[in-house]
């Protein structure tokens, strides 16, 4: 049965708690922000994340009757291949630097940067 990696944003934690109790949802994590403290523009959210057996097209319908924001809802599979590959460039990009023996860590950082570029470009085409 496919996973999915999900993220909602509500008004409290407590419905962020509640939205991912009725979605059965493992690796539970939610977080309250607050912005503009101390001024008219004050507002606080809170941002849940966790994985679900519910297809991305439940959880928008959990989101819709809960008063909730489904933020994204990704298959799990594809997310973990996504960061495997992503992993494996800056790998590859740190491997292909090292042999260039540059001292200046300005150089390094540009370097990893424009062949992380490239590396990814070469995956694209």
């Amino acid at each position: 049965m496919p996973m999915f990696e999900f993220q909602i944003v509500s008004d409290t934690a407590k419905e962020a708690q509640q939205f991912m109790t009725a979605v059965q949802a493992n690796d539970v994590n939610i977080e309250e922000w607050e912005y503009d403290v101390g001024t008219s523009t004050e507002k606080q959210e809170c941002y849940g994340f966790g994985v679900t057996h519910y297809s991305p097209k439940q959880l928008q319908r959990f989101a819709d009757e809960m008063g909730v924001v489904l933020a994204y809802a990704k298959n799990q599979e594809a997310v973990e291949q996504e960061s495997d590959q992503l992993v494996q460039r800056v790998m590859r990009a740190r491997e292909v630097v090292e042999a260039m023996n540059l001292t200046s860590e300005r150089e390094i950082l540009h370097q990893m940067l424009e062949t992380y570029r490239r590396l990814e470009q070469g995956e694209a085409e």
